[in-house]
């Protein structure tokens, strides 16, 4: 009899590791979604918001010109609510979710802020019917939103890791990639002119680039690493 229950036992054990280890994962998860510089919401079939990370709820906080609230994401203006919800509707309609059927592709739009900052990017895009270990409710739709006001602040400790950059080096990267003129990042480090362009000219050489709108982009394609911002 009692070996009998060993097994059991042992099943028991080893549900609880792996329910264990779907936690851990989730919240490395969410750690990495709230590193990230643009809003990202998970949705639910009948949109209501089932994840909002550390962006979109700044986004939501700052009232202007998106909110969230018991009918899910809404924007302000009548006109643009109208057309953030037909997208909304179509990434999340029920006929969407047969797997024999494709999904419609990703919808973006312009939302408009109520101050004077440009308007937010949305894009919406549905998420097809699988098993998904992250959520205990199936997300229906992610929708993507992004900020022009906004520039993503990559950690000089990243690129220090990646091209073998001295601190100063990776400190004067990170400021470029911001699009900043050298001479302004150069001020900002406390150092010359002069000598930010020889820091600039070692960065060229380990990053395998030649002009300044070249490495721009390399920093800007990189996978982002959180916290954003984080220092060296």
């Amino acid at each position: 009899m009692q070996s009998q229950l060993v097994p059991d036992f042992s099943r028991v054990i080893r549900t609880d590791e792996f329910q264990a280890g779907l936690e851990q994962s989730r919240d490395a998860a969410v750690g990495y979604l709230d590193a990230l510089a643009n809003g990202i919401l998970f949705l639910g079939r009948n949109g209501s918001i089932l994840f909002a990370n550390a962006a979109a709820q700044a986004v939501f906080l700052a009232s202007d010109g998106l909110c969230d609230g018991p009918e899910g994401l809404r924007a302000t203006g009548l006109f643009e609510d109208r057309r953030l919800q037909a997208c909304i509707v179509a990434a999340t309609g029920e006929k969407f979710f047969e797997k024999d059927i494709e999904a419609p592709t990703c919808r973006a739009l312009t939302v408009s802020r109520l101050g004077s900052g440009r308007p937010y990017n949305i894009l919406v895009a549905p998420i097809k019917q699988r098993e998904v270990i992250f959520a205990t409710v199936q997300p229906a739709a992610i929708v993507l939103i992004g900020n022009p006001d906004v520039t993503p602040v990559l950690p000089a400790q990243y690129l220090r890791q990646l091209y073998g950059l001295t601190k100063r080096e990776a400190e004067l990267a990170a400021l470029v990639a911001t699009g900043q003129d050298v001479a302004i990042c150069a001020d900002l480090l406390g150092i010359t002119a002069s000598t930010a362009r020889g820091y600039l000219k070692r960065i060229y050489s380990k990053t395998d680039t030649s002009r300044q709108a070249e490495l721009v982009h390399l920093l800007l394609n990189l996978p982002p690493v959180g916290p954003i911002g984080s220092g060296v």
